[in-house]
């Protein structure tokens, strides 16, 4: 009984540090992905999105980007 209880317990115990390690990830992509003044998205998650819409369009739609840098 003593054993199943301690099994349990570090159980719990990883359950939460799992929590928390999933919730620190989240953080870290968010802050990967966003501007820490605005909370806007950055230059990498526009990348990244505008690759994804450039990957899965149609041969026969355009893809047009403007690009205003100093702007």
């Amino acid at each position: 009984l003593l054993h199943h209880a301690a099994a349990a317990f570090e159980n719990g115990r990883l359950e939460v540090a799992i929590d928390e390690m999933r919730e620190i990830e989240r953080q870290l992509a968010h802050e990967a992905l966003h501007d820490p003044l605005t909370g806007l998205a950055n230059r990498t998650r526009f990348s990244r999105e505008l690759a994804a819409v450039a990957g899965s369009g149609d041969a026969g739609h355009a893809l047009a980007l403007i690009v205003l840098d100093d702007f």
